[in-house]
């Protein structure tokens, strides 16, 4: 019957074991403390029995290396069972397991009981599901704070955005990468961004290490190729960590100086399906978790969202200039205006007419109309407002230029309908004067044209293009021929040659048909009596009403021949242009050195006693002396024969110019030759020149600064207008004077040594005092440069007056020299932050608590200098007090490497002379010895209320003892030696006994308590 009675001891026995572990399960110890409370309940006796061997082993997963933990086993063991949970193979026999799980990471609780027991696997049951649920709120806990952690960081990001619209991409990416650092704990990284334009990699920020030693020039890193795992992130758009980078095939070789990677994390910045940057990361103190690049990934698309707006706003600035260049540089004007017919807006190209833009804006377009086309524009402006379409595709009229002429111009107008509001008219105006001038003198050359054709010095034949057929011929034509009009009009071309040459004339008025140019040929001409003339024929091909035409011009060359041999050494070897025209004018005849420098031939029908150009340059009185067989010398003049025709090359050119005449036997001239120099790039550099020196006197003049052309021996030569100000001397009064004038005696000695250095160096600068004409003296920063003034040497010395700002300069460094004083003797740590974290400023408190250098720590972060808990937590009060604008006190205890500090730090925000936060202010002061005076305080108080506790307790204590050993005296006196119970007796004694020792022992502290001190009587803190 006693079977039963022990299975329910056992059951009772196992429903405790049960039932701790149940409760422990809620404890707030850390997962070592509970684990080492589990494995505790399991070996008591009432459980699997003390000796018993237990290990948990977790696979790893999620965030969670390899776990194991273990006691009564061998390391040997551990590392055997840990093998076989992870491979999931079979475990030993006897052995008990329960399943442990946390995630997707499983494992097995293992027992080898020393005493098994009938609930032994349910308590190992119990106690891996205790295990897995601890295991499981430590991930969530441990998920929890990560994700706060990564919203902290996104939050802060946007917060920086928002608050600092004009935050460039280089803060941008170096906030990311701080962010991302500090999540992650990585050694190294950074942020870039793609270039829209090439598609390179450009990186405004990268951590100062990557190249060990070797320092990376200033300003953004660009990469043209992608190479290594960033290159195959940014590739394959999609995220990668790798805790293997060295070994990693896609890794590829680094360049050199480069450190070793040995973890890598990166994530593509992508918005939409647009590849925007990348954020890379390396080398944290231990294996990346897979949740650290889900880190990555979240700060990255925060990142490619920021870029894509900085991006799209850095290109809609530059479409903006883009626009506003070509509104600027358009010849065209541009302009907006309201229905009411005002205008709003007009381009530069306004100036072309004399008005500046703010000159129109505001004024009717009416008031710069011709008074004849004012209405006429005006109907047409009413009639499309009303009927709400555009204006005439083109309407012409004259538009009134500021100086009271007028312009022809032509205006395109387009109605931009507005919904909710009144629709904008913009238009573009165009200046047609010239296309006016052209169709003017258009009729004015066909005019010209009749007369040269029939007064001409030549033969002139019209043929039909197709068909060769004479429609017209002059009065020399029918000279040359020897037949009469009526018998040349309707005549073939082909007659007017010898029959035996027919096929090489047909070929040669088929080529004049094709090239639309002027032609000069020679040819034989067949008269009437049977007589063959030499003509030279310059061929053009021409549209006369509507009909396609070949002009040729017959000049009789019999008579020339031999001369023209003579001439043709002479004018096609001498390098000098040479044009040779007949007494009309026309061109007989060019040299290749004047095709050279006009860029054309001259067409045979213009003559140039006629040439437009030439008669607007009045070159008619020299022309009529030339006819008169006068050698002639034309000033410079200047040429385009573009002018002429526009199908010639715009050749622009000045030219000085000799005529001469070739005369007959009896000394009446029959042609011209006319040399022309090249003078263009002479004119050039004259020109520049000119307007240099105009420029240059009209820059000297309103210079704001005083400024004094000295000559070599000190006397003025030339002042500006702001000298005369400042100085109260007229220029005739300067030009009396030199510069000792003007120096006070004891910079007057200086003069010359001044002098001879400026000679030597050419500039110079110095500070002088200068005397003005009501007696008082200015300080002056001055400018010397050697230069030449009308021919002769001397200096430019330009002075502005400093006075104000010395005074200004002594008492700033007496200012500066106060504080500068007072930051780097105070005795609490002063320290100035950028709104990026980085320090930028503290003083010798700070460097010698924080036993830093000034080198090692400005310009650097929290991040890169602290511990990632302190790190974390002073960046977060940064943001705070950049967020809310309002200043923060904290206390706290910090472990520093001087030691361990109570520290009381008040952060501030720093503003600039606007008001805008620019930074943060911080001053900590050490209160340590405050924090101790209040321990010890604390202390005496707690000794003195113990002491009152203690002493009665004591005295009472003792009364019981001495009444106890009273009693035990008499008794043990009562007893015979053989008396079993004298041993026990004496045993009480003992024990009171001692009991009184402790007792005095207690009474003595109650008189005199001292905490915190043990037997050594030694203090610890």
């Amino acid at each position: 019957m006693r079977k039963p009675a022990a299975e329910k001891n056992a059951t009772d026995a196992c429903g405790e074991a049960l039932r701790d572990l149940l409760l422990i399960a809620a404890s707030p110890d850390n997962l070592d403390a509970f684990l080492r409370r589990t494995m505790a309940i399991l070996c008591r006796p009432d459980a699997l029995g003390p000796g018993t061997g237990l290990a948990a082993v977790l696979r790893p997963g999620n965030d969670r290396p390899l776990f194991t933990t273990a006691v009564n086993f061998t390391q040997a063991e551990q590392r055997r069972f840990s093998a076989l949970v992870q491979a999931g193979l079979k475990l030993p026999k006897g052995l008990l397991s329960a399943p442990i799980q946390d995630g997707a990471a499983k494992g097995r609780l293992l027992a080898r009981a020393a005493k098994p027991a009938a609930c032994s696997a349910q308590l190992l049951e119990i106690a891996a599901r205790t295990i897995s649920g601890r295991l499981a709120q430590e991930s969530r806990e441990k998920q929890l704070t990560r994700e706060r952690d990564i919203a902290d960081a996104v939050t802060h990001l946007e917060e920086l955005f928002l608050a600092f619209p004009a935050i460039s991409v280089e803060e941008i990416s170096r906030a990311v990468l701080d962010e991302a650092r500090r999540l992650t704990g990585s050694g190294f990284g950074f942020a870039g961004y793609i270039d829209p334009a090439t598609g390179w990699l450009r990186v405004p920020t990268l951590t100062d290490k990557v190249w060990g030693k070797r320092r990376l020039k200033a300003g953004e890193t660009v990469f043209r190729e992608f190479k290594g795992l960033w290159g195959w992130v940014l590739k394959k758009r999609k995220p990668l960590l790798s805790n293997s980078a060295a070994a990693d095939p896609r890794a590829g070789s680094l360049p050199g100086g480069h450190i070793r990677v040995d973890r890598f994390a990166a994530a593509p910045a992508i918005s939409g399906k647009e590849l925007i940057g990348i954020l890379a990361l390396a080398n944290p103190p231990e294996d990346y978790p897979p949740a650290a690049l889900d880190a990555v990934k979240k700060l990255a698309r925060v990142y490619a969202l920021m870029l894509r707006h900085k991006l799209a706003e850095r290109q809609q600035q530059a479409d903006y200039a883009k626009y506003k260049a070509i509104l600027d540089t358009s010849s065209d004007v541009i302009y907006n205006m309201n229905v009411k017919g005002e205008l709003v807006y007009v381009s530069r190209a306004a100036e072309i007419y004399g008005y500046a833009p703010g000159e129109i804006v505001g004024r009717h377009f009416s008031e710069f109309i011709h008074p004849a086309d004012r209405e006429r524009v005006k109907k047409a402006f009413l009639a499309a407002v009303k009927a709400g379409r555009n204006l005439l595709p083109v309407l012409a009229y004259r538009l009134l230029n500021k100086d009271g002429t007028y312009s022809s111009v032509e205006q395109k107008n387009s109605l931009v309908p507005r919904p909710g509001a009144a629709p904008v008219i913009t238009g573009v105006v165009r200046d047609i004067t010239a296309y006016r001038n052209t169709e003017q003198q258009l009729a004015e050359s066909e005019a010209k044209y009749r007369t040269i054709f029939e007064k001409a010095n030549a033969a002139i034949f019209i043929a039909d293009a197709v068909t060769g057929t004479i429609l017209d011929v002059n009065k020399d034509a029918e000279k040359l021929t020897g037949r009469t009009r009526e018998e040349l009009i309707g005549l073939d071309r082909l007659k007017l040659h010898p029959p035996a040459a027919a096929a090489h004339y047909k070929k040669q008025f088929r080529e004049h048909t094709l090239r639309n140019a002027v032609n000069l040929e020679e040819a034989e001409i067949l008269r009437k009596d049977g007589a063959l003339a030499q003509v030279q024929i310059s061929a053009s091909r021409l549209t006369l009403d509507g009909r396609e035409v070949i002009q040729g011009i017959f000049h009789d060359i019999s008579a020339r021949r031999q001369a023209e041999r003579l001439l043709q050494d002479i004018v096609d070897k001498n390098p000098m242009s040479i044009q040779i025209v007949d007494t009309n004018g026309f061109t007989l005849k060019v040299n290749s050195a004047h095709t050279r420098l006009f860029g054309a031939v001259p067409p045979p029908g213009l003559s140039i006693f006629d040439d437009p150009q030439l008669k607007q340059q009045g070159f008619e009185e020299l022309f009529a002396r030339v006819k008169k067989g006068e050698v002639a010398h034309f000033p410079d003049s200047y040429y385009n024969a573009h002018d002429v025709s526009p199908a010639f090359p715009d050749v622009p050119v000045w030219v000085r110019t000799i005529i001469f005449p070739l005369t007959d036997n009896a000394g009446k001239p029959e042609r011209f030759v006319l040399m022309h120099e090249n003078i263009t790039e002479r004119k050039q550099i004259e020109t520049w020149l000119l307007k240099s020196e105009e420029r240059y006197r009209l820059l000297f003049d309103n210079m704001i600064n005083p400024s004094f052309i000295f000559g070599m021996d000190g006397k003025i030569m030339a002042v500006n207008k702001a000298a005369c100000k400042v100085y109260g001397y007229t220029k005739g009064e300067f030009s009396q004077m030199t510069a000792a004038d003007i120096e006070i005696p004891e910079e007057a000695t200086n003069i010359a040594r001044s002098v001879a250095q400026l000679l030597r160096t050419s500039h110079l600068r110095f500070e002088t005092r200068h005397r003005l004409k009501d007696g008082s003296v200015i300080t002056v920063s001055a400018a010397s440069q050697a230069l030449d003034w009308e021919g002769r040497p001397a200096t430019l010395t330009t002075c502005r007056d400093i006075t104000g700002q010395k005074q200004v300069e002594a008492a700033l460094r007496d200012s500066e020299e106060t504080l500068r004083t007072i930051f780097e003797t105070a005795k609490d740590a002063i320290f100035i932050k950028d709104l990026t974290g980085r320090y930028l400023k503290f003083n010798k408190a700070f460097a010698d608590m924080s036993l830093l250098k000034p080198e090692a720590a400005v310009g650097r972060t929290d991040v890169e200098i602290f511990p990632a808990e302190a790190a974390g937590e002073a960046m977060r009060n940064d943001r705070e007090v950049i967020r809310t604008g309002k200043t923060v006190t904290l206390v706290h205890e910090r472990v520093l490497p001087s030691g361990r500090y109570y520290l009381n730090t008040v952060k501030t925000p720093l503003r600039d002379a606007a008001g805008k936060i620019v930074g943060v202010l911080g001053v900590t002061h050490d209160i340590t010895g405050i924090k101790k005076m209040e321990s010890e305080l604390a202390a005496a108080r707690a000794s003195e209320a113990l002491s009152n506790v203690a002493r009665p307790m004591a005295h009472d204590f003792n009364n019981a003892l001495a009444a106890i050993n009273g009693y035990a005296t008499m008794i043990d006196d009562e007893l015979t030696e053989a008396n079993p119970l004298k041993r026990e007796i004496s045993q009480i004694i003992k024990a009171v006994t001692r009991a009184a020792e402790l007792t005095s022992k207690l009474q003595d502290f109650a008189r005199n308590p001292k905490l915190g001190e043990q037997g050594t009587g030694k203090e610890e803190r």
